[in-house]
């Protein structure tokens, strides 16, 4: 029925938005590692 395949697109949005934080922390704590390096 409708309202599964919506609630299931949801789940997979949310999914997707946490891929991408995931990726960006990931982006950020890369940076912070070459920061100290430079610093070293």
């Amino acid at each position: 029925r409708n309202e599964t395949k919506a609630g299931e697109r949801e789940r997979n949005e949310m999914k997707e938005g946490e891929r991408e934080l995931n990726e960006k922390k990931e982006c950020e704590r890369e940076r912070n590692e070459m920061k100290e390096r430079e610093r070293e």
